[in-house]
């Protein structure tokens, strides 16, 4: 009997630490404002590597996720399974060739299936489970300059306004993707 208790008491825990980690990334995300527009001004090529032909990037570094669903749209509680949500999430080939390494890096960040990345046993496994399921993480492996962006958003050598606000759970998350690339 007391085996069937224990049991019992350790999925409750469990359920716990999940909910508690679920509650706090949704609080963070909607407490805080870290995606503001970026003044013309703000942006220039030593800040983020843009080109002239890539204006794009003043879009997607203004407030717009490059997701066309989020568990914010009402339309994210519609979609049943993982899967249907992984699918929802996908970003085009071309679209993720033409973004530079830190749109990839704030593209990963504000993937909708972020958290899933801190429930699993492991870093490495978190890793894993995120290069299965985000377009942009796989990506962002492919960019041989991705270790260092990182290190540049986690050290605050970065001038761009987004990653000068994120939160301690986007911070534990690129944490997390550093270890990927060291």
């Amino acid at each position: 009997m007391n085996g069937k208790y224990f049991k019992i008491l350790l999925i409750v825990l469990l359920l716990i630490i999940l909910t508690q980690r679920v509650i706090i990334h949704m609080t963070f995300k909607n407490t805080k404002n870290i995606i503001q527009v970026i003044n013309n001004d703000e942006i220039s090529k030593e800040n983020i590597d843009i080109t002239e032909k890539d204006e794009s990037i003043r879009a997607r570094f203004s407030g717009k996720s490059i997701y066309s669903i989020t568990p914010d749209d009402k339309n994210w509680n519609k979609l049943t399974t993982k899967e249907e949500k992984v699918k929802a999430c996908r970003i085009p080939s071309d679209t993720l060739k033409e973004m530079n390494t830190n749109e990839l890096i704030k593209a990963v960040i504000e993937f909708p299936l972020i958290v899933n990345l801190h429930l699993h046993n492991t870093p490495e496994e978190g890793l894993k489970a995120l290069q299965k399921e985000s377009d942009a993480f796989k990506e962002l492996l492919k960019r041989t300059d991705a270790g260092e962006k990182l290190s540049n958003i986690l050290n605050n050598k970065t001038n761009i306004k987004y990653f000068q606000e994120i939160d301690t759970f986007d911070i534990e998350t690129l944490k997390i993707l550093q270890t990927r690339f060291n």
